[in-house]
């Protein structure tokens, strides 16, 4: 026997050599696979990788840039008293997430750990049911500054600290 490779000419085996969330067809002598659908990003050809279809942030928190699902990089700032924050990703049909190595329930919001003063940032895989991965990391701030303090009730006091405070 004569063993020598071939390019896929025709689209009965394996979907072509196409991802297999897209079609198959001749053209022109050769194979062609159709786009990606919604949802997803690539080609037919290399692959369709998952993409969020919407990501929010719990209470105050703002996600930088504003969401769009071919943005892989986020922000989120939280004052000092925020010690938690929830994400909750949406995902296209038949995809499945993981954030720092957790399986997500799809539709339930996640609860990070305890926030470290600083960035801490948080890795959200999403994975197609054939494999294909994407991966977005979303960079937490939890900066000191402080918005507000407590006053002393009594009007006539000093507001320095060590001093007078009625509560």
């Amino acid at each position: 026997l004569n063993a020598r490779c071939v390019e896929m000419t025709e689209c009965g085996a394996n979907n072509g050599g196409c991802d297999t969330m897209t079609r198959c067809s001749m053209a022109s002598g050769g194979r062609e696979c159709s786009a990606c659908p919604p949802g997803f990003a690539g080609t037919g050809k290399e692959g369709c990788k998952p993409l969020l279809v919407g990501l929010t942030v719990d209470g105050a928190a703002m996600l930088e840039p504003t969401f769009m699902p071919v943005t892989l990089t986020y922000r989120v700032r939280v004052p000092l008293l925020t010690q938690r924050i929830q994400l909750l990703p949406t995902l296209p049909a038949n995809a499945r997430a993981m954030l720092n190595g957790n399986k997500l329930a799809p539709g339930t919001p996640w609860t990070s750990p305890v926030l470290k003063l600083g960035e801490t940032t948080f890795s959200l895989q999403l994975t197609a049911e054939h494999g294909t991965v994407s991966e977005y990391l979303i960079t937490v701030e939890r900066t000191g500054g402080q918005e507000a303090y407590i006053q002393a009730e009594n009007g006539d006091a000093s507001d320095q600290f060590g001093f007078w405070v009625s509560l």
